[in-house]
């Protein structure tokens, strides 16, 4: 979808959206919705094709919207990865480890970044969801409770286009 694939850590990844690259911030905000919802059919025919119950090939995502990220490369024998750093990517980990079971938690300032076509393509109505804070969540971790509490999220999964 055009982003920026960041550091593996685990089996994790980050990916970044830019809205320079991207042509503007709906733009953006749609190829990171639309990202991580082709990994998730991704991970269904994974299942599909081994056997397997789709239960037990899921990812979890958190999306996030963040205007100040300081983007670069870190470049070490033979290897070049591309990370971030700001308040935003540490509050997208926080919405990320909340995400269990499959689940893909937009944050507010994500899914407000859409315009009314945009939204369309994706099947989303901004003016319907319905947002949780971070810590009302039954999976909302620790760190999310002390460090994100606040920032309100929907699951996308959940709103199938």
């Amino acid at each position: 979808e055009g982003g920026i694939v960041g550091r593996h850590t685990g089996d994790g990844v980050a990916a970044f959206f830019v809205v320079e690259s991207s042509g503007s911030e709906s733009r953006a905000a749609r190829a990171c919705i639309s990202a991580a919802r082709g990994i998730q059919d991704s991970m269904l025919q994974i299942a599909e094709r081994q056997n397997l119950p789709a239960a037990d090939v899921t990812m979890r995502a958190g999306l996030h919207w963040g205007s100040t990220l300081h983007i670069g490369s870190i470049i070490t024998l033979g290897r070049t990865e591309v990370t971030a750093l700001g308040d935003a990517v540490n509050e997208a980990a926080r919405i990320e480890a909340c995400a269990m079971g499959g689940r893909m938690l937009a944050s507010k300032g994500l899914i407000e970044r859409l315009d009314d076509a945009d939204a369309g393509l994706l099947g989303l109505d901004p003016s319907g969801i319905v947002y949780t804070q971070l810590a009302d969540l039954q999976t909302a971790t620790e760190k999310a409770r002390r460090d994100a509490p606040a920032i309100p999220v929907c699951d996308i999964a959940e709103i199938v286009p």
